[in-house]
């Protein structure tokens, strides 16, 4: 398949913009992959073939899987707070002497 697609690209500045780009799919390699592994070559031209292929792929076999989630935490914040409040303290202190404002 040949043609133009939108692809995501984010510009400068962080915002994501669509630009079109050339596309140059090579189906014959594709149908010969998914036939040696096993799987499904699709091909979506438009909304309604998308709606097909997902309804296909809905309806394939769908097992429930259980997922054990694990998450350790350690905080950091230590490492910044106590130069912070050195710092203010630093501050507080030369307040009262006659470092009292810097020019």
């Amino acid at each position: 398949m040949r043609g133009d697609a939108p692809v995501p690209v984010k510009d400068q500045f962080g915002n994501t913009q669509l630009v079109m780009s050339k596309v140059d799919v090579d189906e014959d390699t594709l149908q010969k992959i998914a036939a040696e592994t096993g799987g499904k070559f699709y091909r979506a031209t438009d909304t309604d073939s998308l709606k097909h292929i997902y309804s296909g792929i809905n309806s394939l076999e769908k097992s429930t899987q259980t997922v054990h989630k694990f998450e350790h935490y350690q905080d950091l914040f230590a490492w910044a707070l106590i130069p912070a409040l050195g710092v203010l303290g630093l501050t507080v202190g030369l307040e009262q002497t006659r470092y009292r404002r810097l020019p």
